[in-house]
């Protein structure tokens, strides 16, 4: 059955791209959505690479590390190298206690991973490529400079998302099994929220011509369905209302999702947007309590961001699209009391669903969880049925207490509650 959302590996698509571009050979394994060591053996033999890259998160790192060990193994003359987020904050780490992995790329990798390729292959100096960690010749650890610059996403070729095949695994259970993709059209997001790590950065955002002339190739290769990988969809609403009115002029007829914050929409552009063929809408209401929300760096004010949820759910309703609240479960000084306020606060509104994440912390919060996640946490299969569950650190949630608060959610919320 497709999940609620089972995303594509975007970073990986996004290198495979630029790799390309520079004539690399390039294959992908999404061991998330095809699983099996078996699978990664069989293709390691066939395929046979001269590099390896492995993008994880913090939940699945230690799978990542199972992965190097595995590679190593069958091609041990392949260099290994690691990204994804969790290197930009643990990369030292993560070269100093696994062996098998050779380099750690921090941040966007699109540049450096293309010029690490061809530092190794020309025996370049490793100092010129940005944002690299590894062992030098004498076994010490080295770090360059991050890149300065950000990758052009209008200059980015057409992402080979044929190289995923043509799995229902990355159809969306939103779009009622419609063959779906992902679009990001910005990343970063100027907000300061603390559980997320695309927090306080400046927006790179794509011009609506080349998001529209994407979203025109992917209908004409029979996609249906595009949620958009952005961190605050609606973020520039000025931008938005462009998008989407260009969007109803281009003939388009894909059906939309993506996630927002629930100040960064009005009704006239919710319009619009169903008009686009928007479905459904995202928002994180994350708690009603007031020094939580504080901590979270959400809100200052817990009554004016009732209000705008309130406000946009009401304002999705009279516009046709389904809106979802997120619930972050398990926070600092949480209560059986505190929770059930804000279920009841969820419940008065009404939005077509309610999705549980746990609290967890994370390296960008406290790099002394690197361990933690190197060794593994949080593994039971009671950590499956939430956002940020499984393999996370959740320092103020044990496995009982998940329980517990699984049971009060689905006794509260009912129907509209929508776990992964």
């Amino acid at each position: 059955m497709p999940a609620r959302f089972n995303g594509a590996p975007m970073g990986l698509l996004y290198l495979a791209a630029e790799l390309q571009r520079h004539d690399h050979i390039v294959d992908i394994l999404d061991l998330q959505a095809l699983g099996g060591n078996d699978l990664l053996t069989a293709r390691l033999m066939t395929f046979n690479p001269e590099v390896v890259g492995i993008s994880s998160t913090s939940p699945s790192h230690k799978a990542a590390i199972e992965v190097a060990r595995i590679t190593k193994a069958f091609v041990p003359n392949a260099v290994i190298v690691k990204g994804g987020v969790h290197e930009t904050y643990c990369s030292a780490h993560t070269i100093a206690n696994v062996a098998e992995i050779d380099y750690s790329v921090c941040g966007e990798a699109d540049y450096s991973f293309v010029l690490l390729l061809y530092a190794l292959e020309k025996n370049a100096p490793l100092s010129r490529v940005p944002g690299i960690v590894f062992r030098n010749s004498n076994g010490e650890i080295e770090r360059t400079a991050m890149p300065k610059t950000r990758i052009a996403l209008d200059s980015v070729p057409p992402l080979p998302r044929y190289l995923l095949g043509n799995s229902s695994y990355y159809n969306f259970r939103i779009f009622d099994g419609r063959r779906t993709t992902q679009v990001q059209t910005m990343r970063g997001c100027p907000y300061k929220c603390s559980f997320c790590n695309q927090r306080n950065q400046a927006v790179n955002a794509a011009s609506i011509e080349c998001v529209v002339a994407e979203l025109a190739r992917l209908e004409a290769d029979a996609y249906e369905a595009v949620f958009f990988d952005d961190a605050t969809f609606t973020v520039n609403q000025k931008r938005t209302l462009s998008l989407v009115q260009t969007l109803q002029r281009s003939g388009i007829s894909l059906q939309f999702a993506a996630q927002t914050r629930s100040e960064c929409v009005t009704e006239p552009l919710l319009y619009e947007m169903a008009k686009a063929g928007f479905r459904y809408l995202s928002f994180g209401l994350e708690t009603t309590d007031e020094s939580a929300l504080k901590q979270l760096l959400k809100s200052t004010s817990p009554h004016a961001h009732a209000d705008h949820t309130a406000r946009a759910v009401e304002n999705c309703r009279n516009c046709g699209i389904e809106s979802c609240l997120n619930i972050i479960v398990g926070l600092p000084d949480e209560t059986n009391e505190t929770l059930l306020r804000t279920f009841d606060f969820a419940n008065k509104l009404k939005p077509t669903f309610v999705s549980l994440s746990a609290y967890a912390l994370y390296p960008h919060q406290d790099r002394m969880t690197a361990q933690q996640y190197h060794e593994g946490v949080s593994l039971g299969p009671i950590w499956n049925h939430y956002d940020e569950g499984y393999g996370a650190v959740h320092p103020h949630m044990s496995e009982a207490r998940a329980e517990e608060v699984l049971l009060l959610a689905r006794r509260e919320l009912g129907n509209r509650l929508e776990l992964v």
